[in-house]
């Protein structure tokens, strides 16, 4: 949880000197409960996003040449028909 608003809270990268996040271990039911365990931590919650993912995640791998796969080949390029109708 963060200290921003919503929408700023995603936007915070590392460095920006007012960024907060909350972490608490405890999963209560009740979202008031586990904010009042919740610790404040300074700083954005990105690195420690990044440490999270890469103890879950498998070996890197290169990015694919093309787009699609032969039995789900793109339909239109990006960003595609239904972003801009």
């Amino acid at each position: 949880m963060s200290k921003s608003g919503h929408i700023q809270a995603l936007l915070n990268p590392p460095g920006n000197p007012k960024a907060q996040y909350f972490t608490n271990g405890a999963l209560p039911d009740d979202a008031e409960e586990w904010f009042a365990g919740a610790e404040p931590q300074p700083g954005s919650w990105w690195p420690r996003w990044v440490e999270w993912l890469g103890e879950r995640s498998g070996e890197k791998k290169s990015a694919p040449k093309s787009l699609g796969h032969k039995a789900y080949p793109p339909i239109v390029k990006a960003p595609g028909e239904y972003v801009f109708g």
